[in-house]
């Protein structure tokens, strides 16, 4: 089951089965699980920050869009992409949503200790976000 608002964004989810007992009443009552949206849309510090090997990188979105990062070097050189697909509206701000990074560059190689730039851009229907930050590997 998803619940949705007036402004298409996903705003619950719930587990719904019917059984025989509830065709006969007519009714089923499901327990749904909200989503906070934010009002803005934004991306957060990444953590740890130093960190080696791995980090995690929080934000949030205030509308359903196509989320895609960004990950530079010192120079501008990009080092990694990493498409998040569709997403709906909502935070994403714990490891098992944010956008995970394992230090490898594009070809799969260990990038080296520095400050990295990271950005977002999430893509929707009538409107897009463009944020970027900075973060530092430490080996």
């Amino acid at each position: 089951l998803e619940v949705f608002d007036t402004e298409d964004r996903l705003v619950g989810v719930g587990d719904l089965r019917v059984d025989p007992n509830d065709l006969s009443h007519a009714f089923k009552v499901a327990d749904v699980s909200y989503n906070e949206l934010p009002e803005l849309s934004r991306l957060l510090p990444n953590y740890p920050n130093p960190f080696n090997p791995e980090t995690w990188i929080p934000f949030e979105i205030n509308y359903q869009s196509e989320v895609e990062v960004a990950i530079y070097d010192i120079s501008g050189k990009l080092v990694r992409t990493i498409d998040l697909g569709f997403k709906y509206a909502g935070i994403y701000t714990t490891r098992d949503r944010a956008a995970y990074w394992d230090g490898k560059s594009d070809l799969g190689e260990r990038v080296v200790s520095g400050v990295y730039f990271y950005s977002i851009t999430a893509k929707g229907d009538e409107s897009s976000f463009t944020a970027a930050r900075r973060m530092v590997i430490l080996k």
